[in-house]
């Protein structure tokens, strides 16, 4: 087995913790650590099975490549694949086994924790091995409160004796994304058990917060400050600045480790770069009445916010989707700036190249043009049903480029023969964002090149994931990096 970096080397060191937060960077070699400390767990006779909760697809990979990677001696595995129609004759033939004296592994993605059936099945492997660790990868989508999948992951953290999260996003949107990640590692993780706070006049929690006592008075009222403002005839609180962030950095130290790329000899840099796309005239014209709200009769109209965004980047990109699904082009594709910058781009580049997209819409232009110009193209999407076959080929070198949208392909994949990366439309998502620059990297390969095709609101959502990126790194990454530094 290959030699553990330095980073992995220190983490070696908490292998028997109870709870752990690796807040590592993507691509840092944080899935080897966590198996290695199941395994290290298993051989003192500690645990006998191990849950992975991780997003769909990712949780294959644990089960197909990761484990029987990094794991020592024999492993028993199974991913759930909800779709497949065997998926329920093999898991019966699989639960047969669970109690030969080997290490166990569960992998469920987390798009179907909600479901009473899985989270039975859940319980169910966990009273039949026994001591056990809970994994949830990518625990960032853990971070709302509110949400049905983060209450079952935290009801699962209570039934688990070890339990680990992993990502390398823990806050990028929010500090108060954090929250619900470490309630998975212990209840009052950060100082509180709940997040909103609970009223004086009411009935003391079972659950006694470390820092207010029976009466929590909220996560997110001790870490920001809030004003009230009237909307649509009511009075509601709304976030006015974020405080105490050295307090949380120092909570979150007692559990978390952080590990930089700069931290990472071998890990490649990826080096950004924009090209700014001039719209055509007639673009130009449709982009100005959809901002100032003057469109022809019997053209869909835009609604403020966010959907006036949505519809002038997609004006940006040389065509819209209606409510109706049909396409409303502004511009032909000969002449579309972004398509033939995209062309160009990939023509100047002699290897293999990852496309981000926001809408199928401009996936299916780009496949249908950059098609008629000889370049082989694969697509990976939501909607694309032979998107698994579409990645192995690119892996293998048969296609020179992969169409993609970041929120179905832009976590957990090894996408690392590429070494070009170019964002044809913009997400204002941090996460989305920082996760899919990371799939072409790998530690010890080449330099991975970014290429922003910009825009007006291309240009306005990078300065949003910027704005959150400083913020994370400020708090989660070199912040958090500083207190440990000052622990040791």
């Amino acid at each position: 087995m290959p030699k553990r970096f330095k980073h992995q080397e220190k983490e070696w060191a908490h292998r028997y913790d109870v709870s752990r937060a690796l807040l590592w960077q993507m691509r840092t070699g944080k899935t080897r650590a966590v198996v290695e400390h199941a395994c290290a767990l298993h051989d003192s006779l500690t645990i006998n099975g191990v849950v992975v909760i991780a997003p769909n697809g990712v949780h294959r990979q644990w089960a197909e490549e990761q484990i029987p990677l990094w794991g020592r001696g024999e492993q028993d595995t199974f991913a759930w694949r909800y779709s497949d129609p065997e998926n329920r004759q093999n898991w019966e033939l699989w639960r047969l086994f669970v109690h030969t004296p080997i290490l166990h592994w569960l992998c469920i993605n987390m798009e179907v924790l909600i479901k009473k059936e899985i989270q039975d099945i859940i319980k169910w492997f966990k009273e039949e091995v026994g001591p056990a660790m809970l994994v949830v990868d990518e625990s960032h989508h853990m971070a709302r409160p509110s949400a049905r999948r983060t209450a079952v992951a935290r009801w699962l953290g209570r039934m688990f004796e070890y339990r680990r999260i992993l990502t390398g996003t823990v806050m990028e949107n929010s500090p108060f994304q954090a929250f619900s990640q470490f309630e998975i590692l212990e209840r009052g993780a950060l100082g509180h058990t709940t997040f909103g706070g609970t009223s004086k006049k009411s009935k003391a929690s079972r659950h006694i917060c470390p820092t207010c006592g029976p009466h929590c008075r909220g996560f997110k009222n001790e870490f920001a400050t809030w004003r009230m403002e009237r909307r649509g005839g009511h009075q509601i609180a709304v976030l006015d600045e974020y405080q105490n962030l050295d307090v949380l950095k120092k909570r979150m130290s007692r559990l978390a480790s952080v590990v930089l790329r700069s931290d990472c000899e071998d890990l490649p840099p990826l080096m950004h770069d924009r090209r700014i796309v001039e719209m055509e005239p007639e673009q130009q014209q449709v982009w100005n009445a959809v901002k100032n709200k003057e469109l022809e009769a019997g053209v869909e109209h835009v609604f403020d916010g966010g959907a006036a965004l949505v519809k002038l980047q997609q004006v940006e990109g040389g065509c819209w989707l209606n409510k109706d699904k049909t396409i409303k082009e502004i511009v032909p594709v000969g002449r579309n700036p972004k398509l033939l910058i995209l062309l160009d781009e990939i023509q100047l580049y002699d290897g293999q190249v990852i496309v981000w997209f926001e809408y199928l819409h401009e996936i299916d232009a780009a496949f249908k043009f950059l098609s008629s110009q000889g370049i082989k193209c694969g697509v990976f999407s939501g909607r694309e049903k032979n998107r698994d076959h579409y990645l192995t080929a690119f892996k293998a070198g048969k296609l020179h480029v992969l169409l993609a949208q970041p929120r179905a392909g832009g976590e957990g994949r090894d996408m690392s023969v590429a070494s070009k990366i170019i964002w044809y439309s913009q997400t204002p998502d941090a996460i989305v964002r920082t996760q899919a620059n990371e799939r072409a990297t790998k530690m010890g390969a080449k330099s991975v090149e970014i290429i922003d095709l910009v825009a007006p609101v291309g240009k306005y959502f990078l300065s949003i994931t910027d704005r959150k990126s400083t913020l994370a790194n400020n708090v989660a990454r070199y912040g958090l990096r500083a207190i440990l530094n000052k622990l040791k």
